[in-house]
């Protein structure tokens, strides 16, 4: 059975100019690794289809080159 809780929503979540700072710097942290994630997929993707060119049309591959960028 589950008890409530009353829990002024103010005092609970209050965060200080520190916090607030630290969890800047976390989250542009996160979305910068998450950047270089995506970019390290894209020239993976450029660089297999450059080494599968051969024996392939230039509109196919210039189709599968837009599809990755």
């Amino acid at each position: 059975m589950m008890t409530k809780i009353n829990i002024k929503w103010n005092t609970f979540f209050r965060l200080t100019q520190e916090y607030r700072e630290n969890l800047t710097k976390m989250a542009k942290a996160a979305c910068e690794q998450s950047k270089q994630s995506i970019r390290k997929v894209r020239q993976k993707g450029m660089s297999d289809v450059k080494k599968n060119k051969k024996g392939r049309s230039e509109d196919d591959v210039r189709t599968v080159e837009k599809m990755v960028l």
